[in-house]
């Protein structure tokens, strides 16, 4: 245990100039660190003055130490924990109270970490003080105990929880989420992925998905720690052996000008939408702004841009017979929480032209947007995906009230504050009469699929006194993913198994929070409708997994499946021979099971895939776009799809 030699000094004067020392702690202040186990009764007096916890302080077993009134103690980080398992003798006065504290607690003699107001102090900065059972306290009065995660409020007795340590963390770690068990990730990245959580649960309202109980961050990172694999024993490959049963042709096709091609996701076009032009995709680069549309004879037609656009959706949003496009702009392509996000709508113009206009703006940043007709007077309204980040994000309702002829004109409703929404799914009316519902995928630290349904009853009663047009809405969870690492990162709607009810197929492969690419649990899933509960099927793994789509590849009369992955943090181009890394799958239906195929290895850029007939011949073609937006290099010039023809049986 160290009550170290006092920090007296932290400048020297050299050739006239003053210069910090570095003595190891922040802003070089006047403090005694101290750590390790207290083996012999010690006291703390005011003259060592602010003590600093720079790892967790024990009070041994038959062991005493004594705060004397005036004491400051502050802990230097998340995990820090004063463990008495002897005794804590601490009474302060009214005029000399006794403080335990955080590093970042400025108004405890002064300003510790040097830093100015750049910090300030909150729940959670430190784990507390704890009792073991057969300690006999020792907490008097006037002894301030702030801003702890989990021991300790002031003027409270301590005692740590049952001797269950497995309970204790597994009560931790599932009060927001599914418990996550430690086999998920290699050792190696637990202690950052815990610190996270914790600072999500003891920062974040509850609102927002925070806890008003924090907990031991030091007891749950060494528990993960020790059941944790050290390494993960990853299969040489996730695909079949052998050559596929159908044969795929690629080709590349450019879209834009030079630079870094980043086209986020691509939208397949029902015939006929555009008049007699035959778009058959439109197309969105987030990282220079150009929103596209894709002919499959004429090739991609550039019709504007905006900031960073990740979909766009078609719809006649201002009631004219022609399709515009509603156009989801993330606002900023790192973790933020900026109210960059916002939704355009590309108005069509009789010419053909399009006029790019915003319709909301100032949420976090924004992953969706659906045009669907939620009160049922005729005209499109839109329900927003914001994705933020940590302190923003929602659901958000714009009902439509443009006049005939008139500018366009929204109102906006929050439905929900809740971060992470990655996709929003139109889901046909529960009731007669009652408008749509949708379906929304949490990513973040939710990890679950709900649906909102306009509840038919309130809605009426609203109507019939003349209330404002917004509707009420219940939430119902659809599905809940095992835990918080799952990556949801897109969800579709579709019939798989042809009994005439909607299924869904998600993806979930994201590994830009951890920056971890190969998760052998990350793939594709079907989830079932059987009377409207969804029953979780594995469709099968793909590293960095980011859409699926389901078609009839093979031509036997059951829907395959074909999923995409996006690990920008493999450098490019992977070296021959170095390793395989699956970037397209297609997931051949037989009888009960499914067989991956690979289509494509070793580029594994894609954040959207879609199927279409590119070529006409009968057969559905594979259409992914380039995504390079987070590359450090430059490997491929412009903008670009591929499209991987099917050539059939072989």
């Amino acid at each position: 245990m160290i009550p170290a030699t006092r920090f007296w000094n932290c400048r020297a004067l050299v050739g006239g100039f003053v210069i910090a020392v570095a003595f190891g702690l922040a802003g070089c202040r006047d403090v005694t660190p101290v750590s390790g186990a207290i083996i012999s009764d010690a006291t703390w007096g005011p003259a060592g003055n602010p003590y600093v916890m720079t790892d967790d302080v024990t009070v041994s077993e038959g062991v005493t130490l004594t705060l004397l009134p005036g004491v400051v103690v502050k802990a230097d980080s998340v995990l820090r924990e004063l463990i008495v398992l002897g005794t804590l003798v601490a009474n302060g006065t009214a005029e000399q109270p006794i403080v335990l504290t955080s590093y970042k607690d400025d108004t405890a003699h002064g300003d510790t970490n040097g830093d100015g107001s750049a910090t300030t102090p909150a729940f959670g900065d430190w784990v507390g003080v704890g009792f073991a059972a057969s300690s006999p306290g020792g907490i008097g009065d006037f002894v301030e105990i702030r801003h702890t995660g989990y021991y300790g409020e002031t003027g409270t007795n301590f005692s740590l929880p049952e001797s269950d340590v497995d309970l204790r963390v597994r009560i931790a770690c599932s009060r927001c989420h599914q418990f996550p068990e430690p086999e998920i990730l290699p050792r190696e990245l637990w202690e950052a992925q815990l610190v996270t959580m914790h600072g999500i649960v003891t920062t974040l309202p509850v609102e927002l998905g925070g806890s008003p109980i924090g907990f031991s961050l030091r007891e749950v990172v060494e528990w993960y720690n020790t059941k944790s694999p050290e390494v993960f024993s990853l299969p040489r490959s996730i695909t079949e052996s052998g050559p596929p049963p159908i044969r795929f042709r690629k080709r590349t096709i450019p879209v834009g000008p030079e630079g870094i091609p980043a086209i986020a996701t691509l939208t397949r076009l029902e015939a006929g939408l555009f008049g007699d032009r035959d778009f058959v995709l439109s197309a969105v680069d987030m990282g220079n702004g150009n929103v596209y549309l894709i002919s499959a004879s004429e090739g991609p037609q550039l019709i504007g841009g905006t900031g960073h656009p990740v979909r766009s959706i078609p719809g006649d949003l201002n009631g004219d017979g022609l399709t515009d496009l509603l156009v989801s702009d993330l606002g900023f392509m790192g973790l933020s929480d900026e109210l960059k996000g916002r939704v355009l709508a590309a108005l069509q113009l009789p010419d053909g032209s399009f006029d790019f206009q915003p319709i909301f703006d100032g949420v976090g940043r924004l992953a969706d947007a659906r045009p669907m007709d939620l009160d049922l007077d005729g005209d499109l309204d839109v329900v927003v995906g914001s994705f933020g980040w940590r302190l923003t994000g929602g659901i958000y309702l714009l009902y439509n009230e443009t006049k005939a002829g008139g500018p366009l004109k929204f109102r906006s409703e929050t439905l929900v504050a809740r971060a992470g929404a990655v996709s929003v799914i139109p889901l046909p009316a529960r009731e007669p009469d009652a408008g749509p519902g949708f379906a929304v995928a949490f990513a973040q630290h939710h990890e679950y699929i709900s649906a909102f349904y306009p509840k038919a009853r309130e809605n009426a009663e609203k109507a019939k006194g003349g209330a404002a047009k917004g509707m009420v809405y219940e939430e119902q969870v659809l599905y809940r993913a095992p835990h918080p690492n799952w990556g949801m990162s897109n969800l579709e709607v579709v019939d798989l198994d042809g009994d005439s009810d909607l299924d869904f197929l998600l993806a979930h492969g994201d590994t830009l929070d951890d920056g971890f690419a190969f998760k052998p649990y990350q793939g594709v899933m079907w989830l079932e409708n059987i009377g409207g509960h969804f029953e979780p099927h594995r469709i099968g793994a793909l590293y960095g997994a980011h859409r699926a789509e389901a078609a009839d590849f093979d031509g036997d009369g059951d829907l395959d499946v074909v999923t995409a992955g996006f690990l920008p943090q493999l450098t490019q181009p992977i070296p021959k021979g170095h390793m395989r890394v699956d970037s397209i799958i297609w997931f051949e239906r037989t009888d009960d099971d499914w067989l991956a195929w690979s289509v494509e290895i070793n580029h594994p850029r894609h954040t959207g895939v879609t199927v279409l007939d590119f070529d006409r011949d009968g057969r559905p073609d594979i259409v992914a776009p380039v995504n390079n937006a987070w590359e450090i290099e430059e490997h491929e010039g412009g903008a670009a799809l591929e499209v991987w023809f099917n050539r059939a049986a072989r």
